[in-house]
């Protein structure tokens, strides 16, 4: 009976934070209500998850008595909220849930997730440039027509990016046809969908977490020596990529990722970041930190989650760093140490060059990947 109520309260909760048809409607105090009672169904749990439900609670009152005291504090208790549901939800299936009921989990977020790029990718064919208005550009009249017409924006993007990986981990492991067909199936429209989203970073991620999600099987030698190949190969003709990427963004008229692409060959040309607005706006919130390292201050450049956080809250903004190593430690503990340190890397570059303020990274970051890893491990994907 509490198996069901958890999995329901977790349903309801990806209705909310990824499903793109019901993204309009996400609150946060909602999100707070199924979070508080997720932790009543699974305070009898072990002492770990106890501590884990303790440590939330005292990360939750120091920042509602900080918001008391600064009311622009109070921001980072959705983030807190965004990222603490996830490695305890995915502790309660690993400690309780039947491998055939995680896996219908699993198929069921995956389900949600295409039908999600189905609906975006009809607008976005049409406009790729709509993902990247939802981003900060748009109006909220217009942000909220976007939501409701169901359209996957930033955040659902790079949700789709990490999730890249697990798909490709299960993909490499399973043996059912069945199974690889509807794997490779979700990863071709998942691909395409981030492709016409037009976010440049997404699009190299995406690239990145396949290779290395196929690499993950081999031996360590091979690994190695395959990631120091490649790392040269793109140092030594990178220009060419570029090149290559500029081209075909072109050819598909994504206009934002071929303008991306321009700025690096010209800023690798010239040996100069002039042509990068980004590096003014990191240094804008590096500088901010530097001036006032204790409260932080009124600028930032809001393109950088790591600097952003310091840049806003000083030396309290550590805080919030610190509680998402936490959470990457839960999942890396539970399922074996190494297979999650490649995403996890990855994470931590993105938040230090893009913001990441959205409820639908962590659901992928901390529930979805890791029970896909978590099975992979005990070789319940075969």
């Amino acid at each position: 009976m509490k198996g069901l109520l958890v999995t329901l309260n977790i349903i309801l909760i990806v209705f909310l934070c990824l499903f793109t048809l019901t993204q309009a409607y996400y609150r946060a105090p909602l999100h707070l209500l199924l979070f508080t009672s997720l932790c009543a169904l699974c305070l009898r749990e072990s002492m770990k998850i106890k501590m884990f439900f303790i440590t939330t609670a005292a990360v939750f009152g120091v920042m509602f008595f900080m918001s008391s005291q600064n009311a622009s504090l109070a921001n980072p208790i959705g983030l807190f909220l965004y990222y603490a549901t996830w490695p305890a939800a995915f502790y309660f299936y690993v400690s309780n849930g039947s491998v055939k009921h995680v896996k219908k989990i699993i198929y069921f977020m995956l389900i949600l997730c295409l039908i999600g790029d189905v609906v975006s990718l009809k607008y976005l064919i049409l406009d790729p440039y709509v993902s990247r208005l939802m981003a900060g550009a748009a109006s909220e009249d217009d942000l909220l027509q976007y939501q409701r017409m169901g359209i996957g924006g930033y955040g659902y993007v790079y949700a789709m990016v990490f999730l890249t990986y697990g798909i490709v981990r299960w993909f490499r492991v399973s043996k059912s046809k069945l199974e690889k067909l509807f794997l490779l199936g979700f990863y071709a429209v998942n691909s395409l969908f981030i492709v016409y989203s037009s976010y440049t970073l997404a699009i190299i991620f995406t690239v990145l977490l396949t290779i290395l999600a196929w690499l993950s099987s081999m031996g360590q030698g091979w690994k190695i020596f395959l990631i120091c190949a490649g790392g040269i190969s793109v140092y030594m003709f990178s220009s060419i990529i570029l090149e290559i990427a500029y081209q075909a963004a072109e050819a598909l008229e994504l206009e934002a990722v071929s303008k991306r692409f321009y700025q690096l060959i010209q800023a690798q040309k010239y040996s100069s970041t002039d042509t990068l607005s980004r590096a003014e706006l990191y240094m804008l919130s590096w500088n901010n930190f530097i001036k006032n390292p204790m409260s932080g201050g009124p600028y930032w450049g809001g393109h950088s989650f790591l600097l952003d956080t310091l840049a806003q809250y000083g030396i309290l903004g550590s805080l919030v760093l610190l509680f998402l190593k936490f959470c990457m430690n839960i999942c890396s503990h539970l399922t074996g140490g190494g297979s999650l340190t490649i995403l996890y890397f990855l994470f931590f570059i993105f938040i230090c060059i893009n913001a990441c303020t959205v409820p639908q990274i962590p659901v992928v970051l901390f529930f979805i990947v890791p029970l896909i890893i978590y099975l992979e491990r005990e070789n319940k994907l075969t």
